[in-house]
């Protein structure tokens, strides 16, 4: 799981810096929206700002967590550089296992938020 992370974080490794801008302006937006008075016309950018703000934010996530080198420990290596290869891979895959669950959960309120809009 962690090589196929690591595979396509590589592969879309020129969005990260996109990625970024788009949060920062979504949660620009987000903010504006939430700080001045509400009106008609606000009230209905807040909901895509914020979907959008937990998906690009996720993704740049992913792609700075996963980017890089392949992590794997070879005997000539000495036993302090392969104990933290493998505590960096344990920790890598934690995170993992933390981004599929809220990967599903964004997953989970973007649905609920767009049946809300409907």
């Amino acid at each position: 799981m962690l090589e196929h992370f690591r595979r396509t974080a590589n592969r879309l490794q020129t969005l990260q810096q996109p990625l970024l801008l788009l949060s920062g302006g979504l949660f620009c937006v987000l903010v504006y929206l939430v700080v001045i008075p509400p009106s008609a016309d606000t009230e209905g950018w807040i909901t895509p700002a914020l979907i959008g703000l937990l998906w690009s934010g996720s993704a740049y996530v992913f792609l700075t967590t996963f980017g890089g080198e392949r992590l794997v420990p070879h005997p000539a290596h000495g036993r302090l550089r392969r104990l933290r290869i493998h505590l960096t891979r344990l920790w890598l895959g934690l995170v993992a296992v933390a981004f599929v669950a809220m990967t599903l959960g964004v997953t989970y309120l973007t649905i609920k938020l767009l049946a809300d809009l409907a």
